[in-house]
């Protein structure tokens, strides 16, 4: 393992300034790596429920972002084509959501609510999104759109 000299971005306190210094640090082994990615993929489980409507669960555990856009997108259009009209997205597993991982939820809620029932009608609903994670979708405006609920229950519920 060498030691290079990586940049190093932090913001300065309070100040919103991105400085920008060079550190002396090891780079991890190949191996290393890889097994940091493999433990950063998205895996989708899907669960069925029956309620006064069916409803579609995918548990998502790992990371949202632009490697687990495609696996959650696939499972989205696979779900759908069997005929699944409401969704809940259990983000209870979901370490880390990225843009690319906010898009992919906006395109499935696009896949699952017919164009004249946005904002009408409810078939996308989240639950269990990490603090960190309903944050994000908070400041961004994300759950104007596709609300969250505290558990799966809840939002299984919500559906009219």
């Amino acid at each position: 393992m060498g030691r290079v000299g990586i940049p190093i971005f932090r913001i300065a306190g309070g100040t919103g300034i991105i400085q920008r210094s060079w550190e002396r640090r090891a780079l991890p082994c190949i191996r290393c790596i890889i097994l940091n990615i493999m433990e950063t993929t998205l895996t989708v489980t899907q669960e069925k429920i029956q309620a006064h409507i069916p409803i579609t669960v995918f548990h998502l555990q790992g990371w949202l972002d632009a490697r687990g856009e495609e696996t959650l997108l696939a499972a989205a259009r696979d779900a759908y084509s069997e005929g699944a009209r409401h969704l809940v997205l259990d983000l209870a597993g979901v370490e880390t959501l990225t843009s690319a991982g906010m898009r992919a939820m906006h395109k499935v809620y696009k896949l699952f609510t017919p164009t004249e029932e946005r904002m009408k009608r409810l078939h996308v609903a989240i639950s269990n999104a990490p603090s960190q994670v309903n944050n994000i979708l908070g400041i961004t405006g994300f759950l104007l759109n596709i609300p969250n609920y505290r558990n799966i229950q809840s939002a299984v519920e919500s559906f009219k």
